[in-house]
């Protein structure tokens, strides 16, 4: 039976890397306000977090639902590091009752556990809520992962910039860079962000 995607219920309350830390990492234009940053690390991050991420798994903590209905098989959840879930059952009139649940993990992935047996049935679902990811602040992300959303940052910046269009720039006394043409460039950052993540990247994202 094809389960539907999780839902999320309480998104992140933190990105994975700040404002500050971008400005100290890539090239800002002149003029670049903090909002148009936030905005761009929203951006970049979705590339990497949550349930379309291409790293199948959460970064900062979020709270998701999946449902299980009856005779679905294996209970499994979408993410790695969970690190609380609770269950309720979700009969065919809409009315609720607590389930006990918990996660266990084998060399698949995570998945759900009942503690006291399946009490399901025709129009019966399981409702697994579960929080997952590294950790509550920025810092609790892997550096690799966090330096790879800068480097995407960096990319969309230079993106909307005359200097996206460019064959080379320099910023005196600092640094110089060419390239034959902007894909070439593009190019050359997403292979360096996937050297960064590929190692974080889950092999059996669902």
């Amino acid at each position: 039976m094809r389960q539907r995607p999780p839902v999320i219920v309480q998104k992140p309350q933190a990105l994975a890397v700040t404002v500050d830390e971008v400005r100290a990492a890539v090239r800002v234009p002149a003029g670049t306000t903090d909002e148009r940053l936030q905005s761009l690390i929203e951006t970049a991050t979705a590339r990497f977090d949550g349930y379309s991420g291409r790293l199948g798994r959460a970064l900062i903590h979020q709270t998701w639902r999946r449902d299980f209905p009856y005779g679905c098989g294996a209970m499994r959840l979408p993410f790695p590091d969970v690190v609380d879930a609770t269950g309720v059952w979700i009969d065919a009139a809409g009315q609720e009752r607590p389930a006990a649940v918990y996660v266990d993990e084998d060399v698949i992935g995570p998945f759900v556990r009942l503690a006291s047996g399946w009490h399901g049935g025709a129009g019966v679902v399981l409702r697994v809520t579960f929080k997952a990811g590294y950790g509550a602040a920025p810092e609790d992300v892997p550096g690799p992962i966090r330096e790879a959303i800068c480097k995407r940052v960096g990319q969309l910046l230079l993106e909307g910039s005359e200097d996206g269009q460019l064959r080379s720039y320099s910023v005196e006394g600092a640094f110089s860079e060419a390239y034959n043409s902007p894909e070439q460039r593009a190019a050359e950052v997403e292979r360096s962000i996937n050297d960064l993540v590929k190692d974080y990247r889950r092999g059996n994202v669902l």
